[in-house]
């Protein structure tokens, strides 16, 4: 590279550890996390032993100025908010894009905080305790390729009614980009509040191009793919929509930048539903379904097993070796095939397993192991051994979801989770 013309570079062994980032290498992927850094948080403010929970922030809920009274009992706690919440800023920039909308809402308020303030910060902190090693994986030979998505929230704020806007990019399936912006104006219409991060986008993708050519990482040649959910906006951008209409007029003509980079060949709009909009959870606060769905998609590791992946593993690992488990799991659940072609991934046997999903999850399917003895004696057919394994599944799978969750046993899925349940 050029950088090694310029100066000299001494090249050690692999990175391990940098700013606070663990950095692991394995065969075929790279992870990064910050679970160090996560467990010293927790300890500092004495949430070690706290019970966790789902979501960064409740779904829905909004961060509204504090009252006098909400400030004065914040006051007698005698704690530092800021450095508080500069701490999970860190987090959210570094290694954890689903913390990006929590702390954008908690950031607007350092000057006056309010008890409910320092609430929804220790409410985060539990968030952590159940994702202590979630992080960004980053697989080895795939087909490079950047693709971005976009979001605007309109009326995001109950006081001022301003639009927060986000957007991510992907570099081969795998989160390189995202940011949570909350804008100093108020949007007049959904097209305006999408424009208006679209905008914001285009920009952040003509710096990503440029610094990518200057460091010889990327040949972006082709139109980079941008996901939008509204078609207005887009029809605005193609010229399929009047600009002076009543809803446009008004927008400020360094927007429409955006029409040159189309034309440019710099980016390339493709509608998408707003149930697969990835970047949802930049501009809101979601639910658990949808910010795991989400977070496995871009490449993030798993805030907790589906089911429908535990029941594979349970599977491929508890069923009697004579049995084809492969059609086992296509019997018990209709588009296990489809999971497992999407996926790529078919554990085998119990050390693989204790591998991807750790000592807990280990210690709790232990009781599904103990009776491998009795199915693999019992001269039943087919169908009933199926019939056993399903209703023993059912009897330990919330269980084992819920421990899973708190203890954080994670596992790197880059799919879409399809909600498939026993």
């Amino acid at each position: 590279m050029e950088v090694l013309k310029e100066f000299q570079i001494k090249d050690v062994s692999p990175a391990e550890l940098m700013l606070g980032i663990k950095v692991t290498h394995f065969s075929d992927y790279v992870s990064l996390d910050q679970q160090h850094f996560t467990e010293s948080l927790l300890e500092l403010y004495g949430m070690c032993n706290c019970n966790s929970v789902l979501t960064p922030l409740i779904p829905n809920e909004h961060l509204s100025p504090a009252s006098p009274d909400e400030i004065l009992e914040f006051g007698k706690l005698k704690v530092n908010f800021r450095s508080a919440v500069g701490s999970i800023n860190y987090l959210s920039t570094a290694t954890r894009p689903d913390l990006s909308f929590v702390v954008s809402a908690l950031l607007q308020h350092l000057e006056k905080p309010g008890i409910l303030h320092w609430k929804s910060f220790l409410h985060v902190l539990k968030y952590l305790k159940g994702t202590q090693d979630v992080g960004l994986t980053y697989p080895k030979n795939i087909n490079v390729g950047v693709v971005t998505y976009t979001n605007a929230d309109w009326g995001n704020c109950c006081v001022s009614r301003r639009l927060v806007t986000g957007f991510l990019a992907t570099v081969g399936g795998s989160l390189v980009l995202w940011k949570t912006k909350k804008l100093p104006s108020v949007s007049l219409s959904t097209t305006e509040a999408e424009y208006k991060a679209l905008c914001d986008l285009t920009s952040e993708l003509m710096w990503l191009r440029q610094w990518c050519g200057e460091c010889d990482i990327l040949q972006l040649n082709n139109p980079i793919p941008v996901h939008e959910d509204n078609q207005s906006c887009i029809n605005v951008v193609r010229g399929d929509c009047n600009l002076n209409n009543k809803r446009m007029k008004h927008i400020n003509i360094q927007l429409h930048f955006i029409k040159e980079a189309v034309r440019n060949n710099i980016i390339k709009l493709i509608y998408t539903p707003t149930a697969d909009m990835l970047a949802d959870f930049l501009t809101k606060s979601v639910s658990r379904p949808i910010l795991a769905r989400a977070l496995n998609s871009l490449g993030v590791l798993s805030l907790v097993l589906s089911s429908y992946i535990i029941s594979i593993f349970i599977a491929s690992c508890y069923l009697p070796s004579s049995l084809n488990s492969l059609t086992l799991v296509t019997k018990m659940i209709g588009t296990a095939t489809t999971v497992i072609r999407r996926t790529g991934v078919w554990i085998r046997n119990r050390k693989c397993l204790e591998f991807a999903t750790g000592r807990v999850a280990a210690e709790l399917l232990s009781r599904l192991f103990n009776e491998k003895a009795k199915y693999e004696t019992q001269k039943l057919p087919f169908k009933r051994k199926a019939q056993n394994f399903r209703a023993l599944f059912r009897k330990n799978s919330n269980g084992i979801v819920r421990k899973l969750s708190q203890e954080s046993s994670i596992l790197s899925v880059a799919i879409n989770p399809l909600g498939i349940r026993l």
